[in-house]
């Protein structure tokens, strides 16, 4: 049986560092989401800059000129609300699959748990079993002894009853 003990305890430590690998991939995979996704907001976040400083230096200061760069600042303000909506968006599927691989990772580890906790209470009882067989064979050994040493030295009594 403690072979069968090694396996679930090789497939629960095999289990678990699946799990840790599985986060870290999850772990880089949303790292790296979230980089791409910043560094493309910073790029439009130049690119407004860059759009809102010429239209201040080429339009003239009149209601045109402002209208201008004030829809440029409404484009920016909802490419920057999108931005965080799209965040929220990453960190949510980040936390619904971390959610559901540690689910499966614990039914998998509460699994393997009961089943060596079965293991070790079959070799606990396979390994009474054999001490009581022992200790059984031992006293009946022992009485046994017992009786022929209880025997001979009647017989010895005897013969020396027997000689006086």
């Amino acid at each position: 049986m403690p072979n069968h003990a090694i396996e679930v305890i090789n497939e629960l430590t095999t289990n678990q560092f699946s799990f840790l690998q599985k986060i870290g991939e999850l772990n880089l995979k949303t790292a790296e989401t979230l980089r791409t996704q910043q560094l493309n907001f910073i790029q439009e976040y130049v690119d407004f800059g860059k759009q809102y400083t010429e239209g201040l230096l080429k339009a003239p200061v009149t209601t045109t000129g402002s209208l201008l760069n004030q829809e440029l600042v409404n484009g920016f303000n909802t490419k920057w609300l999108n931005n965080w909506r799209e965040t929220a968006e990453v960190f949510k599927a980040y936390s619904e699959e971390f959610k559901a691989t540690t689910e499966n990772s614990l039914k998998s580890f509460q699994s393997g748990t009961t089943q060596l906790i079965e293991v070790s209470k079959q070799a606990a009882s396979e390994a009474t079993e054999k001490t009581k067989a022992a200790v059984e064979s031992a006293t009946a050994e022992v009485i046994d002894l017992s009786k022929t040493a209880i025997a001979q030295t009647n017989e010895a009594v005897k013969k020396v009853a027997n000689k006086a």
